[in-house]
């Protein structure tokens, strides 16, 4: 279904671009590779430029022109900036710019994308001219291009053209072989992969005893350097003796009589120790023999407590399956107890009710005995009770009349305004209470009288929102279009396919009627046959903004009033 605002038709009677003014390639967006963040292009063009492709604002070429109501073309994104606060005018005839009379200027686009202009890198050498719409592409593949190294961690801008060469010899970030380990690594990172991790690197002797071995082997060497300083191998027994390697195997050599007395008094001190440990290992083992007999005797205990732990449980279950019978026991008890009470009462009504009787036949029973009896109780139709009954039931029929009198003026009321020909003009008047009830939400909509498409046909109605509806809320004046249920629907085609325009009169001399057309959709419940007195309305919830349906340049609303037109075809309605 089409839906369209009343802005959008005013804006085509106002201006009209040229049809297919706009190739294909044209009307592609050109990337961000040539278009500005902010303004019109700053490219240098073969040619002076026309004053008529250049924005009022920033005077330079206009990119994505945008043409004003005042016939002025301006850059997009300058547009908007100055748009941004209200009540902007026109630079160039100080005439205000309103944001909803802009159009997209097509037409200029294209000359302004079909100017020819120098390459960007005409001062590195290139000498291409070509369109403004191509430079993009050209930019693509010019050889004089500045394009960064492709290469992760290179931050080098070089010419297209030389990029093979600085790839191949000159990039600090190329590939390249240890010439120790023959690792691959980057030229920038050779040096420190020498210095610090090149395990076939050789390096001088921390301790400078003039030896140069590879890194891997560093660790090995240093604990055989002559000038690593060492203990003696009898340090464990009290030897304290401390030199390089050399001195140490001297000292050893030396020294078999005084280690020899170390590993014996350290021998004694051991077996001294043992014997220590042995006494405490049988104390520790008579420990532990008792604490493995009292075990036995506290997992016996704890046998017996859940035993008897199983048999509470059971008494529990038994305990609880008696407390459920009497549960239920009381619960009847109650019951009975309630339906006794009940009795009871009806019992004491009865006999409040005998009793009553008794008294009232007493009193007529002494009455009769004195002869004072009460002909008028008595006497049919002629008596004063049968005729207030008559009264009563007058003013009741009475009454039933002026409801049927009331629903039958209201009926032809309908009847009179009703058309049968698919057409509606409906008056709203009091558009300024509607609209001030519409907002504070007392009467969010207004409905039509109905109407129909023939004698026999669809019955119809039409419904507002002075105030919009849905996405229209509170910018836009809603339309609708509801079908209702009629009382010849069982002999209608269903679903509904009428094709619909709904019309907002315009009172001036102008005549300019803002309208919508639509096709009902065959799938959508609101077209199918009513089950309720209505169906769910379908319409337009942007057709019309309120600033244009208010402005008094217009003649939308007259003497607070406005008028709705809703025209159904019926030019293949069903005939029954």
């Amino acid at each position: 279904m089409a839906t369209g605002s009343g802005s959008d038709r005013l804006k085509s009677c106002l201006y009209q671009p040229p049809k297919n003014s706009l190739s294909s390639a044209c009307r592609q967006p050109l990337g961000s590779g040539i278009e500005p963040l902010e303004g019109g292009y700053a490219e240098e063009f073969v040619q002076p430029v026309d004053d008529k492709y250049k924005c009022e604002l920033c005077h330079r070429v206009l990119c994505h022109a945008k043409q004003t109501e005042c016939g002025h073309r301006f850059c997009e994104s300058c547009l908007n900036s100055h748009l941004r606060f209200p009540g902007q005018v026109c630079p160039a005839d100080n005439d205000p710019l309103d944001g909803t009379e802009v159009f997209n200027d097509n037409c200029c686009r294209k000359e302004v994308l079909g100017l020819m202009v120098y390459c960007r890198n005409a001062k590195m050498g290139c000498k291409l001219q070509m369109a403004l719409g191509a430079l993009e592409g050209h930019l693509n593949d010019c050889p004089f291009q500045q394009v960064q190294c492709s290469r992760s961690g290179c931050s080098e801008l070089v010419l297209r053209q030389d990029l093979s060469d600085h790839l191949m010899y000159k990039c600090k970030y190329r590939e390249v072989k240890c010439k120790y380990c023959q690792k691959e690594t980057t030229l920038a990172e050779l040096k420190s992969h020498e210095n610090s991790e090149c395990p076939s690197s050789l390096i001088t002797c921390l301790r400078n005893c003039g030896s140069r071995v590879h890194r891997a082997e560093l660790k090995g060497h240093m604990s055989e350097c002559p000038k690593a300083e060492g203990c003696c191998s009898f340090s464990n027994y009290g030897c304290t003796f401390k030199g390089t390697n050399q001195r140490t195997k001297d000292h050893e050599k030396q020294s078999v009589h005084q280690h020899l007395l170390l590993v014996l008094f350290k021998n004694k001190a051991l077996e001294e120790k043992v014997s220590e440990l042995e006494s405490e290992v049988k104390e520790k083992m008579t420990a532990l023999q008792k604490l493995s007999s009292q075990i036995q005797k506290m997992e016996k205990e704890m046998s017996l407590t859940s035993q008897s732990v199983n048999r509470s449980d059971i008494k529990l279950n038994q305990s609880q399956k008696t407390l459920a019978m009497h549960a239920d026991k009381l619960r009847q008890v109650e019951h009975e107890l309630l339906e006794r009470c009940k009795l009871e009462e009806n019992l004491k009504r009865d006999i409040l009710f005998v009793k009553y009787s008794t008294d009232n036949l007493s009193s007529r029973m002494s009455t009769l005995e004195n002869g004072q009896s009460t002909p008028c109780l008595y006497r049919g139709n002629s008596g004063p009770v049968s005729v207030e009954h008559q009264v009563a039931q007058h003013d009741n029929m009475l009454s039933v009349h002026e409801v049927r009198l009331a629903e039958i003026d209201l009926h032809f009321q309908v009847l009179e305004t009703a058309s049968y020909n698919g057409r509606l003009i409906w008056k709203i008047r009091d558009y300024a209470r509607r609209k001030r009830e519409a907002v504070s939400g007392t009467t969010l909509s207004l409905y039509s009288q109905p109407f129909y498409t023939s004698s026999f046909g669809y019955k119809m109605c039409a419904r507002v929102y002075l105030n919009g509806d849905g996405m229209g809320k509170g910018t836009h004046l809603s339309l609708f279009f509801v079908v209702m249920r009629g009382e010849y629907d069982p002999l209608l085609p269903w679903p509904f396919k009428q094709k619909v325009t709904l019309t907002l009169l315009d009172q001036g001399p102008c005549k300019m009627h803002v309208s919508d057309i639509f096709k009902p959709d065959p799938n959508s419940s609101s077209f199918r046959v009513p089950l309720t007195e209505m169906n769910v309305a379908s319409g337009c919830p942007l057709f019309m903004t309120q600033t244009v349906l208010e402005n008094e340049t217009h003649r939308y609303i007259k003497d607070d009033t406005i008028f709705i037109k809703v025209t159904v075809d019926t030019s293949d309605n069903p005939e029954l």
